[in-house]
């Protein structure tokens, strides 16, 4: 078979007792786990007939001769969970009104055992050594927080582990400069080197300690859209964009860098004093530019040291090629 085919009253070629299907909403996906390849059919009931998407060559580049013990589908986030023979963890996003097919590797430190999907949120055995640890994969990852050296998202950082002190020391190297130190869950911005130490706000255990920086996403302009033919050369408006997160705590948003605007998410967990940074994974809808200009890409990401994990945008707009 080709890439992409409509209209497809028989298939005869692939399937096994190495092929798993697995039901995907209207889509059924078929996984093999001898040859590494992932296909998708929807049926066309007006014709009687299935449709199918190319997603084979993506499948072959990132699985590299990985194969597949057990597949779910967790239909509130359309995600396809993949689970290897060496007890890896793989997830697929699913869209095909927008053909994105986003692939992320899940860091569960550990061997993946089994999977199954309990009130739409994946739940995995993980083998850690001799222990054996449940594991809810969910929506939003409640209780999955942000603490300390967990997590590093500074430059020429240092990781602390000490008793619980207002002291972090051991940033002679960046002596007079303005670092940001995650202290027990908490950030704390611009605090200044002095003595190769900085002073918190309140005594903290574990945590790391550097220089920020921002890392940001800007897409190309957007060449698509055309009701009558290339939509080249049209205007165009994006409206609203959908970001899907992972893992991730707020971050910002916008037509160009300079017009970014923090992320206003209501999914986003909220704390005015946080005792612990909430990391989310979530789809987020945000209008883009209300003002009369032609917004034609996004610009999406992080400006603080904290995690922005981004697997997808999904624009919604208009070209004016009338």
């Amino acid at each position: 078979m080709s890439g992409v085919n409509v209209g497809i009253t028989e298939q005869t070629n692939f399937g096994s007792s190495f092929c798993k299907a697995l039901k995907a909403n209207k889509e059924t996906i078929f996984i093999s786990s001898d040859r590494f390849n992932i296909r998708s059919f929807m049926r066309s009931d007006n014709s009687n007939t299935y449709d199918t998407q190319e997603i084979m060559a993506l499948s072959e580049d990132i699985y590299i001769g990985e194969k597949f013990k057990d597949s779910y589908y967790q239909s509130n986030l359309n995600i396809v969970w993949l689970l290897t023979v060496s007890g890896k963890l793989k997830a697929m996003t699913l869209n095909r009104t927008f053909g994105i097919r986003s692939f992320i590797d899940i860091e569960l430190d550990g061997t993946v055992l089994f999977c199954c999907i309990v009130n739409q949120k994946l739940t995995a055995l993980v083998q850690r050594g001799s222990k054996y640890t449940v594991v809810s994969v969910g929506n939003e990852f409640k209780g999955t927080v942000l603490t300390g050296a967990d997590f590093t998202f500074m430059d020429q950082s240092i990781n602390f582990d000490q008793v619980a002190s207002t002291t972090v020391s051991g940033l002679t190297h960046l002596e007079g400069e303005e670092v940001d130190v995650i202290g027990d869950g908490i950030l704390y911005e611009a605090l200044t080197v002095s003595g190769g130490a900085v002073t918190l706000p309140i005594a903290a255990a574990k945590g790391v300690a550097g220089l920020r920086f921002q890392s940001y996403v800007q897409t190309f302009n957007l060449e698509a859209g055309g009701q009558f033919g290339t939509s080249q050369g049209e205007k165009k408006r994006i409206n609203e964009v959908q970001v899907k997160f992972y893992r991730s705590y707020k971050g910002k948003l916008g037509s160009t860098l300079a017009s970014v605007y923090p992320i206003k998410g209501k999914e986003f967990q909220f704390q005015a004093n946080p005792s612990t940074i909430p990391l989310e994974t979530l789809d987020i809808d945000e209008k883009v530019g209300n003002g009369p200009s032609f917004n034609n890409s996004v610009v999406v990401g992080q400006f603080q040291s904290l995690p922005s994990n981004i697997l997808a945008l999904v624009y919604k707009g208009v070209t004016y090629d009338e």
